[in-house]
């Protein structure tokens, strides 16, 4: 089993979406754990709206590439669509920061949020 951290987040209709992304996670990876939300500014964007930011810890038996398509379908299904991208609004993102113990996002895990969400999940134990 593989060890992966992901991060969510949403700058609209915040809560509305971070919550169907997790049912939808909680679906393919019943043993997740979810860090405490964070309010945070937006990082590079225009939009004035905050993001609603979450880590996650699961482990996995899938690949690192069909985890990231699953992890892009599953924001498909909770809304994520091209047109929003011109407007900057994010109805969800959920980025896979850590797969196996490989670094996939090495800037996004630097962020003091992440680093949070990350220490407070790092004493999990999988009941496998």
């Amino acid at each position: 089993m593989k060890s992966c951290y992901i991060c969510l987040g949403s700058n609209y209709e915040q809560g509305k979406h971070i919550e169907m992304a997790r049912k939808q996670l909680k679906k393919h990876f019943p043993n997740i754990y979810f860090a405490t939300e964070e309010l945070t500014k937006p990082i590079m964007c225009n939009r004035k709206e905050s993001f609603i930011n979450q880590v996650a810890l699961f482990q996995t038996d899938v690949t690192q590439n069909d985890l990231v398509g699953l992890l892009k379908k599953i924001e498909e299904q909770c809304g994520r669509n091209v047109c929003d991208k011109l407007q900057e609004i994010v109805r969800i993102d959920i980025d896979l920061l850590i797969y196996n113990n490989n670094i996939i996002k090495p800037n996004d895990i630097c962020r003091d949020y992440v680093k949070r969400g990350m220490i407070e999940l790092k004493n999990i134990t999988f009941n496998l």
